[in-house]
Formats: C-alpha cells, structure tokens, sequence
C-alpha cells in the first residue's frame, strides 16, 4: 500500500491535501457510505432514516434465450431430434456436430440432442424423441466407411422433409 500524501500548506497557511485539491467525481460507493444509515449512528441522533417508499417498481426479469427462442415457431419446438454417436473415434462427433449444426439452420426452434444416454459402440443415429429413425448405422467398425460417405447435407434436406 503507498504511504499517504503529505499535507502541504495553500496560500492562505491552511492545510490542504493533494486529493482535496483536484476536484474529482464522487464514486457510486463513496456515495452509498455517505448516505447509509447504521443503527448506531441513528441511536446518536447523527442519521436519519428515510421514509419507506410507497409503490417500489418491482424488478425486471431477465428473459431466457432458450424460452424466446423455442416460443418462436411453435410447429417445430415440440420436435426433439436425438443424435446418439459412439465415443470411439472422433469422426462420430465430427459428423453429429455437423448434422446439430445444419439442422438448427432448418429448423430454428428445432431440439436437437447429443447422446442423452450412454451410446453403443459403433453406432451412428438419427432419430425423433419417441418416434420415426432417420439414420441408422450400427455395429461399424474401424476405418468406419459408411460413416464418412454419409452426406450431412442429403441427410438434413430428407429429416427436414419428414418433420416439416
């Protein structure tokens, strides 16, 4: 912590510091401590309490992104799309990252869920929540061939086909 400044004498002889010289803006903290009433303080006589404000305006509520967004189109916000890919191998989350993206570029209020369970090994699918299997690819296994010929694009196109 830096010392404190030394107090130097004004023109007059009196005592002025260096802070009280410059004419700075009083800080928002400064302000409350200035104005706060302690309980001591109002046992002294020294604050005042202030009266209790009639009608205080309620506080603002922050809105959701997450509630805005699904109320925008309501058709699509009861759809749930599940995508379950295996954590064997960084392809599979490569690939369900595209098909998130590209399907919420569809359909904006669309869910779209990664593996909300544990997966299966080697497995890659598409499906709705409780409903129809758009792409299903099971039991692969290394250098997972029919995974990396899958277009994302012709996959999108066909699921936003089916659910719109």
């Amino acid at each position: 912590m830096a010392p404190k400044r030394k107090q130097r004498k004004g023109n007059d002889g009196a005592s002025t510091s260096a802070a009280a010289t410059t004419s700075s803006p009083t800080t928002r903290a400064a302000q409350r401590s200035a104005n706060r009433a302690t309980r001591s303080a109002t046992s002294r006589g020294a604050a005042t309490l202030r009266p209790p404000v009639a009608n205080p305006e309620p506080r603002k509520k922050r809105k959701n992104k997450a509630f805005t967004s699904a109320s925008t189109s309501l058709s699509s916000a009861a759809k749930t799309v599940i995508i379950e890919h295996s954590t064997q191998s960084n392809t599979f989350k490569k690939i369900a990252n595209k098909v998130k993206i590209a399907l919420k570029k569809e359909l904006a209020g669309m869910k779209v869920v990664l593996n909300p369970e544990k997966p299966r090994k080697g497995c890659f699918q598409i499906r709705e929540e409780g409903g129809e299997v758009f792409v299903s690819l099971l039991d692969m296994v290394g250098p997972f061939e029919q995974l990396k010929a899958l277009d994302v694009n012709a996959t999108v196109a066909e699921i936003v086909g089916k659910i719109g």
